[in-house]
């Protein structure tokens, strides 16, 4: 299993890239690499690239488990909880009340269980309310703009696409995606969403992007490319 990025973890088969559990029918050789291929950044190294990219997940994670206290494994559950309730579109107020009770119902169920102890620790030390699932929502998206930022600027080479759209108010969204270069690999990003408040011309565009890597620091010197839905 370990060719296609999953890794024996407490006796479940856990996918590296991802940290989603395969189930045992998904186990297949073809199945495997139906969802190692869903990892695009992955799928596209060559065998020794991906190689040596799993072996190095593989140790940050068996080290995370290792290093980490217990109230820094309840904040990561709580981070892992709400990066669920935001990749599934829930309601914040899940993970207050429908994660905590099935839980509790968890516990209930297998009174006397070894690991009963430590998940009822964790219901009552972890944060999930209707106020925190946004904190910790927002902090993640800060840290992936961050590390996207980062990137864009350690990159030789940036190609721009930019569209623009209306929404629901009739306000002009200027969206921005950037292709760069990231080590050995070549990644596409979404940048931002920039409101155009008066009109759209290619000016008032170029003025909003202007704006926009001015204050996060970006050099125009590196765009080798700019491709633009035809804006006058």
């Amino acid at each position: 299993m370990g060719r296609f990025g999953v890794a024996d973890i407490f006796g479940k088969a856990i996918c590296v890239m991802c940290s989603k559990e395969i189930a045992e029918e998904s186990l297949k050789r073809n199945k495997l690499l139906r969802h190692m291929n869903t990892h695009k950044d992955v799928a596209s190294l060559t065998d020794e690239g991906r190689k040596q990219r799993f072996e190095q997940l593989t140790k940050c994670q068996a080290f995370l488990r290792q290093s980490l206290t217990k109230k820094q494994q309840l904040v990561l559950f709580s981070y892992k909880t709400a990066y669920i309730v935001a990749r599934e579109k829930r309601p914040y107020v899940k993970g207050e009340v429908v994660i905590k009770p099935v839980l509790e119902s968890f516990v209930e169920i297998f009174e006397g269980e070894v690991f009963q102890k430590t998940v009822r620790d964790a219901i009552t030390g972890v944060a999930l309310s209707n106020n925190m699932i946004p904190r910790r929502i927002a902090s993640m998206g800060k840290d992936l703009r961050e590390q996207i930022h980062k990137d864009l600027r350690s990159s030789p080479y940036t190609a721009l696409a930019i569209d623009e759209s209306t929404d629901i108010t009739s306000e002009a969204q200027l969206l921005v995606y950037g292709k760069f270069a990231c080590g050995c690999r070549i990644v596409e990003e979404f940048l931002c969403c920039l409101t155009l408040h008066s009109t759209t011309t290619g000016h008032d565009i170029f003025r909003a992007v202007d704006a926009f890597f001015t204050e996060n620091q970006f050099d125009w010197g590196r765009v080798v490319e700019c491709c633009i839905d035809g804006a006058p």
